[in-house]
């Protein structure tokens, strides 16, 4: 198995409208392996500007695990398939320990 370094791992985060549209993305990206683990949060209540107007809506949060030589092409898919015309897309590159991004790796390959 591949050797990764602890900052091969990112996390991402990304909202939709419903529990529903969050577990379709989510099994989309987790069977074509391009995260390892999807979770999905609680409704949360988002404020925002959109097209001149102020919006107030509840959302659900989707956080997603994936290695970063996965970045590019998770990139081009969330954009791709994710319900929204202009989703939330942002990720962070992490630390963790080294089994766990043995784990995360060897999810998606």
């Amino acid at each position: 198995m591949k050797q990764c370094k602890d900052s091969d791992i990112y996390i991402g985060f990304t909202t939709v409208t419903s529990n529903q549209d969050a577990q379709v993305l989510c099994n989309k990206l987790v069977q074509k392996g391009l995260v390892a683990c999807a979770q999905i949060g609680q409704p949360i209540q988002s404020i925002y500007k959109w097209k001149a107007e102020i919006k107030n809506e509840k959302e659900v949060k989707v956080t997603l695990k994936f290695p970063a030589e996965k970045l590019v092409e998770l990139s081009k898919v969330m954009l791709e398939i994710h319900p929204y015309e202009l989703p939330q897309w942002v990720y962070l590159k992490v630390d963790s320990n080294s089994e766990y991004a043995e784990w995360v790796w060897a999810q998606t390959q």
